[in-house]
């Protein structure tokens, strides 16, 4: 964690595993200061190192963007409502 701007962790997809360079990808979420707000950037790295076959590779990759696309829509929703209860309605 940096200055609290910065978050980021392994994610083992195969528990057969210890995480680390070849068997997950790392996750980070940075919050970057955007005029009044705060923008979140989510990146996801390390597809390429995976030990696994290509297929496999653009497999999970085409997975986890869609489940970060499900996930972060939530949590937009989620930030929306708690902006509206800090105003009043």
């Amino acid at each position: 964690m940096v200055s609290s701007r910065r978050f980021a962790f392994r994610w083992l997809r195969r528990e057969d595993n210890e995480p680390g360079d070849g068997t997950s990808t790392i996750v980070e979420f940075l919050l970057v200061p955007e005029g009044a707000g705060t923008r979140l950037r989510v990146v996801e790295s390390g597809f390429q190192r995976l030990a696994w076959s290509d297929e496999d590779k653009v497999r999970y990759a085409g997975e986890n963007a869609d489940g970060w696309v499900h996930e972060l829509n939530q949590l937009r929703d989620y930030a929306a409502g708690l902006g509206s209860h800090r105003d009043g309605s």
